[in-house]
């Protein structure tokens, strides 16, 4: 079952140095389909990683003047903008 990989990849990795780094990180994830990247958003929160979801640019500049987000993950094309994730509005 994949649930069960994805806890097998997160013990894992858990057990490497690195992990203390990214524990209790927070991302922003920007994402018109947040369902195509669920078990990397279950894997990273196994590791101790806080999630934020957003589906729009517009949102998503809303919750980055609201928060401090340690890094933003996003999809690079949204709708029918194609390169909205790699665009600074």
């Amino acid at each position: 079952m994949v649930a069960d990989r994805v806890e097998q990849i997160a013990d894992v990795v858990s057990s490497a140095a690195a992990v203390d780094a990214v524990r209790a990180a927070t991302i922003l994830c920007v994402d018109d389909h947040p369902d195509n990247n669920t078990f990397e958003r279950r894997a990273l929160v196994a590791l101790g990683v806080r999630i934020t979801l957003s589906r729009s640019t517009e949102d998503a500049q809303r919750l980055l003047r609201q928060n401090r987000y340690d890094a933003v993950i996003t999809d690079l094309g949204r709708g029918l903008d194609r390169d909205a994730g790699a665009q600074a509005h």
